[in-house]
């Protein structure tokens, strides 16, 4: 799934692409290959631009990644986010 859009990986995943989902999506492909956290990726969305709420995020991460298209490193501490998965 290397050169699938961001809608492309939402409809697959049985997700309809929200401004929200889109948003988390993009963020987390431009820091390709590092890891964001959630506080992170609300930074990055307000900075562009993207009405969210930090509430928002964290719902969309946490579904995101229930249906393994973003994956949490594992790490704690500094290190610790979310990445796409491939």
């Amino acid at each position: 799934m290397k050169n699938v859009s961001v809608m492309q990986r939402l409809r697959a995943s049985g997700l309809r692409p929200t401004v929200a989902r889109i948003g988390v999506l993009q963020v987390l492909l431009s820091a390709a290959p590092h890891a964001l956290s959630r506080d992170e990726i609300y930074r990055q969305l307000y900075l562009r631009g993207t009405p969210v709420s930090v509430g928002t995020v964290m719902q969309v991460v946490t579904q995101l990644s229930k249906l393994g298209v973003v994956f949490h490193n594992g790490i704690k501490g500094r290190e610790s986010g979310y990445l796409i998965s491939s």
